[in-house]
C-alpha cells in the first residue's frame, strides 16, 4: 500500500522528466541541428506527472484519514555551520497534505491540456521540460521540513517562471515581462533570505519541527498519536513577545509579498501573461503565487507571537499589517480589472484581488491585544485563508485554462472582438461559468464557502477591513460579470481579422487550428476540454469539505497558540525576554522531559541545535478555555462595535460556530454578488456601457476610468522614480567609468608601455650595446693575437729575443 513513505518520490517524478528532456536535448544537439526531439515525449512527462498526482492523493489520504493529521517526518544530516546542524528531508502534516493535492491536481490538468494546447509548437520538449520543472519545485516546496529546503525550492521555482514566461522568447514583450518578473520577485526574496538569516541566528535551527510544529496542546512533536498542528515550537518560545520576531515576520513577509504579487510588488504578474497560457494557470492557481501564501502560513507562529513594531510613531502587529495590506491589493486589483480588456488580464488581476483575500484571512487570525491586555484567540482566520487558498487554485486553474481555449477558438485576447461564444464554444463556456460564479462566491459553489469563512474572521478582527473586503467581494462578481457578458452572450463580434489574426495572438498559433477561411469560433480538443471539465467540478463541490456545521478543513488546517501565550500581555513579554540566548539555551520555557522519539518514521538524528531534540520538547499542558473580552486591535480603529460571543468563549484550536453570525455574512456576501452581478449585466449586455467612445464620460469619470485602466499608473511611477533614475545611474556610472577610470586605467597602461619601451632601448643601446662593445673588442684582440702563434719554435724564439732586450732596454737607465 503507498503510504507517507513515497512522499520523496512526489517531487523526484518531474524532476526525472526534466532531468529526461535534457538529456534528450543534449542528444539532439550532438546529433546535430537536423535531429528534432518527437512531440511525443511530451507524453512521458504527462505521465510522470500523473503518477506524482496518484502518489500525492495516496500520501494525502495517509496523512489525512489513517493517521488523523499526525504527520510524516524524516531528516537526515547534511550540512554542519558551527553549532547549527542543517538537516535535509521532507515533511508531511496536514496542510502540506492538503497543498499536495492542490499543486499535483493543478499540475496534472495543466500538463495534459498543454498536450492540445502546445501541440505542433517546434518548442514543444522544451515547454513541458520547464513545466516538469516548476511542478518538481513547487511539490518540494510543499514537503519540504526545513525553512533553507524551502528557499532552495522557492529560487528554483523562480527560476522556472522566468524561462516559462519568456518562453517566446522571439517576443519582445515576452522577453521584458520574464525579466520584469525576475526583478521585481528578486526584491522580495531578498528580504526573505534577510529574514532567514536573522532567525537562525536567534535560534540555532531552519528545522520547522523545532520552529513552528507542536502537538495539540502546543508541545514538540511526539508519538503519542495527538494531531500536530501549527503553533509554536520549543525552540521559537524563547522570542515570543519580542519584537526581534516581529521584525524578522516582516522580513519573511516580504519574500511572501513578492512571489505573491501584493501591493507594492504585484506589477509582474499581468505582465506574466506573455507567457503560454497554460503557464498563466499554473503560475495564478497553485504554484508560484499560493507559495508566498504557504510560506506566510508556514511561519505563521513567528507573526503571532511576535510583539507589535512601532515604526514613524504608527504601532502595528506584523498579522494586522498582513490584513491591511492584502485588502487594500484586493480593493486596487479588482478596481482595475473593471477596465481591462484581455481576457488574461482580468483574470491576472483577479489573481491578485483573491491572493489579497487569502492574506486578508491570514492576517485576521491568531491571537490580539486588548486595552487591559486580555489576549483574544481568533480561530478561524488561519483556515479560512488556506481554504481559498485551495478552492482558488481550482477554479482560477479552470478560469485560466478556459480563457486559453477561449484564444484558441478565437484567435484573440480582446473580450470586445469576441462575443457570442456560448453558442460557438458550448463545453468551454459551461465550465467558464461554474469558475466564473465560484470566483463570484455564488453558493453553493466553492468559492462562496471559503469566501465566506475570511468575511466572517474579519467580522470577528476588524469591521472596517471586513466592509472593505466585502466591497471587495461584489467588485469581484461585477467584473467577472463584465467578462463573461461581453465574450460569450451576444453576437461574435470577432470577424475575418479575429480570426486570421490567431497566429499573432499568444504565440502558439504556428499550426493551424482549422479556422479555415470561415472566421468563427470553434471548440477546442478534447485533451484540452478534459482538465476543464474536471477542474469545474472542483470548483463546484470543493467547498463541501468547509462547510461551517462539519468544517474538516478547520479541524485538519489549524493553528493554534504555544501554552500561556493566552495570559495578559505584559506577564508573557517580561518572562520571554529574560530567557537564555536561543543559541546557548539549555532547556525551554515550560521545563523539560525526558527524550523521545520524534515523529514516527522520522530519523533519530539530532536537531539542528546544540542539543537533542527531544531534549528540548515541552511538557504538555492543556490550554483553559475562558471568558476572554474582545479588544480593540492596536493600531487599527475600533470598528462595528462588538465582535460576536463565539470568538469569547472558545478553546485554542477550536471554533466556535455562530450560525446566526455564519447565515448574516452569508446573506450579505449574496447580495453583494448579485448586486455586482446585476450591475455588469445591466451595463454590458447589449454592450451599453462604452468607455471607449468619445464623449461617453465626462472629465471627471475619464479621470476615474483613466486610474483603472492605467493601473494607477503605478508602472509609470515605478518607471519615473525607479527604473529610469536607476539606467541614469547605470549610464553615469558607465560614462564615469569609461571617461575617469578606464582613462586612468588605460592611462597608466601608455605610461607602463612608453617605460617599457624606453627601458627596452636602453637595455639594447646600453647595456647590450656595452656588452657587445666589449665582446666585440675582445673579439678583434683575439683576432690580432691569433696571428703570433705560428706554430715554428724559431719564430717563438725570435719572440722571447725580442722581450729580453725591449726588458733590457727598459731597465738600462739613458744617458
Amino acid at each position: 500500500m503507498v503510504d507517507v513513505h513515497y512522499t520523496p518520490i512526489i517531487p523526484l517524478l518531474p524532476l526525472v522528466s526534466f532531468a529526461l528532456f535534457v538529456l534528450g536535448a543534449s542528444v539532439r544537439s550532438w546529433l546535430g541541428k537536423g535531429a528534432r526531439l518527437s512531440d511525443q515525449v511530451a507524453y512521458v512527462s504527462v505521465a510522470l506527472m500523473g503518477v506524482s498526482w496518484l502518489l500525492a492523493l495516496a500520501v494525502a489520504f495517509d496523512v489525512l484519514v489513517l493517521r488523523s493529521g499526525q504527520p510524516y517526518y524524516y531528516a537526515y544530516p547534511w550540512l554542519s555551520v558551527g553549532s547549527v546542524l542543517i538537516r535535509f528531508g521532507f515533511m508531511v502534516d496536514p496542510m502540506s497534505a492538503v497543498m499536495l493535492i492542490v499543486v499535483a491536481t493543478v499540475a496534472f490538468g495543466v500538463q495534459w491540456y498543454s498536450l492540445g494546447y502546445i501541440a505542433g509548437d517546434e518548442k514543444q520538449p522544451r515547454f513541458f521540460a520547464y513545466l516538469s520543472l516548476f511542478s518538481s519545485a513547487m511539490l518540494a516546496l510543499v514537503v519540504a521540513n526545513t525553512l533553507l529546503e524551502l528557499f532552495f525550492a522557492w529560487e528554483i521555482m523562480g527560476l522556472a517562471s522566468y524561462l516559462l514566461i519568456g518562453f517566446w522568447y522571439e517576443k519582445p514583450a515576452a522577453m521584458r515581462a520574464a525579466k520584469k518578473a525576475f526583478v521585481v520577485t528578486r526584491v522580495g526574496d531578498t528580504f526573505f533570505f534577510i529574514g532567514m538569516l536573522w532567525l537562525v541566528l536567534q535560534t540555532g535551527t531552519t528545522d520547522f519541527a523545532n520552529l513552528v510544529l507542536g502537538t495539540a496542546h502546543g508541545g514538540a512533536l511526539s508519538a503519542t498519536g495527538e494531531n500536530a498542528v501549527i503553533t509554536g515550537g520549543p525552540y521559537l518560545k524563547a522570542l515570543m513577545g519580542t519584537t526581534t520576531l516581529g521584525w524578522i515576520a516582516l522580513l519573511i513577509y516580504g519574500g511572501a509579498v513578492g512571489k505573491s504579487a501584493q501591493f507594492p510588488l504585484h506589477v509582474w504578474l499581468p505582465d506574466a501573461m506573455e507567457g503560454p497560457t497554460p503557464v498563466s494557470a499554473l503560475i495564478h492557481a497553485a504554484t508560484m503565487v499560493a507559495a508566498g501564501v504557504y510560506l506566510v502560513a508556514r511561519m505563521y507562529p513567528i507573526f503571532d507571537l511576535a510583539a507589535p513594531l512601532t515604526v514613524l510613531g504608527i504601532t502595528f502587529r506584523p498579522l494586522g499589517l498582513v490584513a491591511l495590506v492584502g485588502l487594500g491589493t484586493a480593493l486596487m486589483a479588482a478596481y482595475i480589472a473593471f477596465s481591462q480588456s484581455d481576457i488574461k488580464r482580468i483574470l491576472a488581476y483577479s489573481t491578485i484581488s483573491q491572493l489579497g483575500f487569502m492574506f486578508i484571512g491570514l492576517g485576521c487570525g491568531g491571537t490580539v491585544v486588548g486595552e487591559n491586555g486580555v489576549r483574544t484567540f481568533l480561530a478561524i482566520g488561519f483556515s479560512a485563508a488556506m481554504f481559498h487558498l485551495m478552492t482558488h487554485a481550482f477554479f482560477k486553474g479552470l478560469l485560466f485554462l478556459g480563457s486559453g481555449s477561449v484564444i484558441h477558438g478565437t484567435g484573440t485576447q480582446d473580450i470586445w472582438k469576441m462575443g457570442g461564444l456560448w453558442r460557438h464554444m458550448r463545453w468551454t463556456a459551461i465550465t467558464f461559468l461554474i469558475g466564473y460564479a465560484a470566483l463570484a462566491g455564488v453558493a453553493p459553489l466553492a468559492g462562496f464557502w471559503s469566501k465566506d469563512q475570511i468575511l466572517e474572521a474579519a467580522w470577528e478582527y476588524n469591521r472596517l477591513i471586513f466592509w472593505g473586503a466585502l466591497l471587495g467581494a461584489g467588485m469581484t462578481a461585477f467584473y467577472m460579470t463584465r467578462l463573461w457578458t461581453v465574450a460569450f452572450t451576444g453576437q461574435w463580434s470577432g470577424g475575418e481579422a479575429a480570426a486570421t489574426g490567431h497566429q499573432a495572438v499568444g504565440g502558439h498559433g504556428q499550426h493551424d487550428h482549422g479556422h479555415g477561411g470561415h472566421g468563427l469560433p470553434h471548440e477546442s480538443p478534447r485533451s484540452m476540454l478534459i482538465p476543464l471539465v474536471a477542474l469545474a467540478g472542483l470548483a463546484a463541490v470543493a467547498g463541501f469539505v468547509g462547510l461551517p456545521k462539519a468544517n474538516r478543513f478547520g479541524e485538519m488546517v489549524k493553528y493554534v497558540p504555544p501554552p500561556g501565550w493566552l495570559e495578559p500581555a505584559g506577564a508573557v513579554e517580561e518572562h520571554a525576554l529574560h530567557l537564555p540566548t536561543p543559541l546557548r539555551m539549555a532547556q525551554a520555557p515550560g521545563g523539560t522531559v525526558p527524550d523521545s522519539p520524534a515523529v514516527p518514521h522520522s530519523s533519530p538524528a539530532e536537531g539542528d541545535s546544540p542539543r537533542p531534540y527531544g531534549a528540548q520538547q515541552l511538557a504538555p499542558e492543556p490550554l483553559q478555555g475562558g471568558a476572554l473580552s474582545f479588544p480593540t486591535e492596536e493600531g487599527l480603529p475600533a470598528v462595528g462595535g462588538e465582535a460576536h460571543a463565539g470568538a469569547a468563549h472558545t478553546p485554542a484550536g477550536h471554533h466556535e460556530v455562530d450560525m446566526g453570525l455564519v447565515w448574516r455574512i452569508g446573506l450579505l456576501s449574496t447580495l453583494a454578488a448579485l448586486l455586482g452581478i446585476l450591475l455588469g449585466a445591466s451595463g454590458y449586455r447589449g454592450r451599453r456601457f462604452n468607455f471607449r467612445a468619445p464623449g461617453a464620460l465626462t472629465p471627471m469619470e475619464s479621470a476615474v476610468y483613466a486610474l483603472s485602466l492605467n493601473k494607477f499608473y503605478l508602472d509609470e511611477i515605478y518607471w519615473a522614480i525607479l527604473v529610469t533614475p536607476l539606467f541614469w545611474v547605470t549610464r553615469t556610472a558607465r560614462a564615469v567609468d569609461q571617461a575617469i577610470i578606464d582613462g586612468l586605467v588605460n592611462g597608466a597602461g601608455l605610461v607602463t608601455r612608453g617605460i617599457s619601451v624606453l627601458s627596452r632601448l636602453v637595455d639594447i643601446w646600453v647595456v647590450d650595446g656595452l656588452v657587445n662593445f666589449s665582446g666585440w673588442i675582445c673579439g678583434r684582440l683575439g683576432q690580432g693575437l691569433r696571428r703570433l702563434q705560428t706554430g715554428q719554435v724559431q719564430n717563438y724564439v725570435l719572440v722571447v729575443f725580442i722581450g729580453v732586450l725591449l726588458v733590457i732596454a727598459a731597465l738600462v737607465p739613458s744617458r
